[in-house]
């Protein structure tokens, strides 16, 4: 079987995408998503930030937990992306678990590393690969990790823009989730 190219510090395909591609939160992900319908320039620029303000998270907050999930997740390191999330759909905070590629400082090689909004330190199966990952490779990746994120009693979902089967193929592999909607 051939791995699918993908390249994980390739520019995004779009403004769009690129867009959404740094947007913590799961909720304003979606929300921004939603209305890019109407174009970019009608988003506040705020909305399409990195990182909200605590004015901006406590106001998702107070409507709702659930909304402000993945908000609170660390800051991108040079040049790192983020290649699968895991939110937990079930959850009143709607918690995310997010797994990042940057490359080797060295130049030969992409290192992994796996954070949640909680800054627990994740035992993960490896910490560098060579090339990009399967798509059934980021699911027994994620699922080797402890913790594990997909055993929190909670039904989550799972989301990439490099791996669009994602959530296919968890199920496939017996890893319980369920999809959600873009």
């Amino acid at each position: 079987m051939t791995k699918k190219h993908i390249d994980y510090f390739a520019p995004a395909p779009s403004e769009e995408e690129a867009a959404l591609r740094i947007i913590k939160g799961t909720y304003r992900r979606k929300m921004v998503k939603d209305e890019m319908k109407d174009g970019l320039e009608n988003i506040p620029s705020g909305w399409l930030s990195h990182e909200l303000t605590e004015i901006l998270k406590n106001f998702l907050g107070g409507k709702n937990p659930g909304l402000r999930g993945g908000e609170d997740l660390p800051d991108f390191a040079e040049g790192e992306v983020e290649i699968a999330r895991v939110t937990l759909t079930n959850s009143v905070h709607h918690e995310v678990t997010s797994l990042r590629a940057r490359p080797c400082p060295t130049g030969s090689g992409i290192l992994l590393q796996v954070v949640d909004e909680y800054q627990n330190e994740f035992e993960t199966p490896r910490a560098k690969i060579d090339v990009p990952l399967s798509t059934r490779e980021v699911v027994e990746f994620l699922n080797a990790c402890e913790p594990n994120p997909f055993k929190t009693g909670c039904e989550f979902a799972l989301q990439s823009f490099f791996y669009p089967d994602l959530q296919q193929i968890a199920d496939e592999l017996g890893v319980a989730g369920e999809p959600m909607d873009d």
